[in-house]
């Protein structure tokens, strides 16, 4: 499971840059409060309430509706994935959702590719992490993780080198929304940082270049 999820993370963030649209965010509208999306609260809301959610919102493309069964007992029991327009019947919006399920619970949903969200965004709406571990990449390239122990939210940011600087600015095409109660559960099982317990969990110290603030990796 965790090759499957790391290659996941690599090729969503490896891709392209393309340029940013004026479509709505993923989290436009947001009126549920946090560790919640469209009404659906992590840890909280049962696979069948979720299922029914989905199916309710114009902006999932209903066809792409695909439920995976897992192994009873693993970390995750069930998969759901889908896609969802920023802007409804444009292609180019389209957003991949996958949520994960344990004991019939949505616990983990991960959003990829362009979410129209800027690191000041998901700040705004969730609250600013706590921790921060950095990464190399296959292609020598750094990814950095932010995670927010506290609200559920976890983001994972692709740059360059260690030389390159984390700003309000910074764009967001991968997102994480976890089950708190589950945190260090998902930690220890890799899911934010391959090899968890060899990479330094950093303290959030705010903006600025990797290499000053959450660097070396290990």
């Amino acid at each position: 499971m965790k090759i499957r999820l790391v290659t996941l993370v690599l090729a969503i963030l490896l891709i392209s840059c393309t340029t940013k649209s004026n479509a709505p965010s993923i989290l436009s509208g947001q009126v549920c409060g946090k560790t919640c999306w469209n009404h659906i609260t992590i840890g909280k809301t049962e696979k069948q309430e979720f299922l029914e959610t989905i199916s309710a919102l114009h902006n999932v493309d209903q066809t792409s509706i695909t439920i995976f069964d897992e192994s009873s007992g693993s970390l995750f029991d069930g998969n759901i994935v889908f896609q969802y327009y920023r802007v409804v019947g444009d292609k180019n919006s389209l957003v991949n959702i996958s949520a994960r399920t344990n004991n019939q619970k949505i616990i983990f949903m991960i959003f990829q590719g362009d979410l129209g969200l800027t690191f000041k965004d998901v700040s705004d709406a969730f609250g600013e992490p706590d921790f921060v571990s950095s990464l190399w990449t296959i292609d020598r390239g750094i990814n950095v993780h932010f995670i927010n122990s506290l609200e559920g939210v976890e983001i994972t940011a692709y740059f360059k080198s260690e030389e390159s600087s984390v700003s309000p600015d910074t764009e967001v095409n991968y997102l994480v929304l976890f089950d708190t109660d589950l945190y260090q559960t998902f930690q220890e099982s890799d899911l934010f940082s391959p090899d968890y317990e060899s990479f330094i969990l950093y303290p959030w110290t705010g903006y600025g270049k990797i290499e000053e603030l959450y660097w070396p990796p290990q």
